[in-house]
């Protein structure tokens, strides 16, 4: 199955599971107006059920919103570092090792947040030469 396919079954799957929280909250809003009818009042435990299964829910999604959220940030960081050493000449995975040899010799080969968005006048890509000469 495609990951496109995949997406759209987690949208349907999801599009029932808020149609039937809807459906749910209409029958509690229902069942504390009515005194009377049809709609049967909801007891605490119930209401209760419902809470719990929505702050679950919220609390999933924020775990794995984060996690795709960090996920995605690497990726962006390493296309990123990847196409500014492919332009200054250094072949990428020359700059691996080097890298891994600059963390336990003492020197930080690490690229911050600031060098990632900073304009091209104010990268020193002369400093990163250094990586291509092994």
């Amino acid at each position: 199955m495609s990951s496109s396919n995949k997406v759209g079954e987690i949208f349907s799957a999801a599009g029932d599971a808020f149609a039937r929280l809807g459906e749910l909250t209409m029958q509690l809003q229902g069942s504390q107006q009515n005194t009377g009818g049809s709609a049967a009042k909801w007891s605490d435990e119930e209401v209760e059920m419902l809470h719990s299964a929505v702050r679950t829910f919220s609390e999933e999604l924020s775990v794995i919103s984060e996690t795709i959220k960090q996920r995605t940030v690497q990726q962006i960081k390493t296309a990123l570092q990847k196409k500014a050493y492919e332009e200054a000449g250094i072949q990428v995975q020359n700059v691996n090792n080097k890298i891994m040899q600059g963390q336990s010799g003492g020197s930080s080969a690490e690229v911050t947040l600031n060098a990632l968005n900073a304009s091209e006048s104010e990268v020193d890509v002369e400093s990163l030469t250094e990586f291509g000469n092994g």
